[in-house]
């Protein structure tokens, strides 16, 4: 993997069983072996491809005792268990019987995307990315608005 991990968290005794009997199903050695390396972990600035015309980053692995309450949070698909949190509340996800990797839109109904045919090959494919690398085209920003005064409202704490 070509991008820094910190903030890795140990995987406590009993969370892969934990996964196991909410979803069913047996995650492989792949799987196990991902959350072993990466649990919770906080990526360096990154970037990945989603389809031929999109991209977007991982904010965070997700820690695997953290799973059960994303499946209960968000509707997945059948045999799919979230494995990090992407740009703009979307999520990565992987397919328990092939697999697969998947990007998440949260919102488009039925909004997946493939990204790689397994765990190993997504990490592979994750880049690093600097702010740097942000390139706005000529047109591309045709109007923003910028709240005058972002603070009035908020209570004093």
């Amino acid at each position: 993997m070509k991008v820094e991990v910190k903030e890795v968290r140990g995987v406590e005794f009993g969370a892969f069983e934990a996964v196991e009997a909410f979803v069913g199903r047996v995650l492989n050695n792949s799987i196990r072996l991902f959350f072993e390396k990466f649990n919770g972990g906080k990526p360096a600035l990154n970037i990945f491809d989603v389809g031929s015309d999109n991209n977007s980053g991982v904010n965070q692995f997700i820690p695997i005792d953290e799973v059960v309450s994303e499946l209960e949070r968000f509707e997945f698909r059948e045999g799919f268990i979230p494995i990090a949190w992407a740009e703009g509340g979307n999520y990565l996800a992987v397919d328990l019987i092939d697999g697969c990797v998947y990007f998440v839109d949260h919102e488009i109904l039925d909004g997946y995307v493939k990204l790689s045919v397994g765990i190993d090959a997504f990490l592979d494919g994750l880049n690093p990315s600097s702010n740097d690398d942000v390139v706005l085209k000529p047109g591309q920003v045709i109007k923003v608005w910028v709240n005058p005064n972002p603070i009035k409202g908020l209570k004093n704490t």
